[in-house]
């Protein structure tokens, strides 16, 4: 599956102008943690671009904010990669420690192999600043995330396939991190959503769409890596086994529902005034719920754009922020 497949995320595509200093910063990072032992793997995960990948996906961040999300991302991929080779009981209890080191205030516990301690140094950074309330939320999409793991594991030990819907929400968890990455809009912006917005309907919404924009447009990319691997819990592949379409109808389906999330994305978005007021909201919130709806949208986008331009999916057919016509 070729990487210039379109689909219609409509929102801005841009890239922090810090990228290359974060790049240089987070590859510092993981080499220090020990994440690249050979030269085989550091040149693979150059390949990855996750310095720019952050960038992509927080443009407005610089230095030490941005570096959070980056980290962020290449932990989660390199921790998707680690829990690959294991088997389900090893997946298991590697998913436990991960979630043990979320119980304390600052993420620590026992040493453990390098991928965990990542884990637990760049959940500390990204923590360490924000109110309790917060941290328990974001905890428990962490906890999604990693609960979505193991039951893809379990999946495939059973050599069984869920629902589209049901795939689709899996995905959706596994490639944001159970929603994490959206939250770190807020670290990496220094603010906070009250929780009366954030689980308002109308942001739910636009929320869990933005999850399923990222899931539908790595299926695509991902498709021919996957198949070579025998992973057959990809959303193209469920359409057309379950729906009974064939390869490009399949595509073109996800096409279709791409541009529908989106469209009702930017319905709701245009709406905000009338449903903020309807929640009875104090004026002096407008503002940030106004911004986090943008970021998580950019951030969306930017997901996208990392998809086609990152050595992890294949080879990088184009990037969108260089191309004529974008944002």
């Amino acid at each position: 599956m070729p990487q210039d497949i379109d689909y219609d995320v409509p929102f801005p595509s841009l890239i922090s102008p810090d990228a290359k200093a974060a790049t240089a910063a987070h590859l510092d990072w993981v080499t220090r943690l020990g994440l690249l032992p050979t030269p085989e793997a550091r040149a693979s995960y150059l390949a990855w671009d996750i310095g720019g990948g952050g960038a992509r996906m927080y443009p407005g961040a610089r230095s030490s904010d941005l570096a959070i999300g980056v980290d962020m991302l290449g932990v989660c991929a390199l921790c998707d990669d680690y829990f690959d080779e294991l088997n389900d009981q090893q997946r298991e209890q590697a998913a436990h420690v991960v979630l043990a080191r979320l119980q304390g205030p600052d993420g620590s516990a026992a040493a453990g192999p390098p991928i965990l301690e990542a884990c637990a140094d760049v959940w500390r950074r990204a923590t360490a600043t924000m109110s309790p309330r917060w941290q328990a939320r974001v905890a428990g999409h962490y906890r999604e995330a990693i609960a979505a793991s193991v039951e893809e594991a379990d999946l495939y030990r059973r050599g069984t396939t869920p629902s589209f819907d049901a795939l689709l929400q899996l995905q959706g968890h596994l490639l944001t991190t159970g929603g994490v990455f959206l939250d770190l809009v807020e670290r990496i912006g220094r603010y906070e959503l009250p929780d009366e917005i954030f689980h308002a309907p109308e942001v739910r919404v636009i929320y869990v769409n933005c999850q399923h924009i990222t899931a539908i447009c790595n299926s695509a990319v991902s498709l021919d890596k996957e198949e070579a691997r025998g992973q057959y819990l990809n959303l193209i592949i469920a359409l057309e086994s379950q729906r009974g379409l064939s390869r490009s109808q399949a595509v073109q389906e996800t096409q279709l529902m791409v541009r529908k999330l989106s469209q009702e994305i930017l319905r709701l978005r245009a709406e905000l005034p009338e449903w903020y007021q309807r929640l009875g909201a104090p004026p002096h919130q407008k503002e940030p719920t106004r911004r986090y709806l943008d970021e998580i949208c950019i951030f969306t986008r930017g997901y996208c754009d990392w998809y086609m331009t990152s050595g992890r999916y294949g080879t990088p057919a184009r990037d969108p922020v260089a191309s004529p016509g974008a944002h």
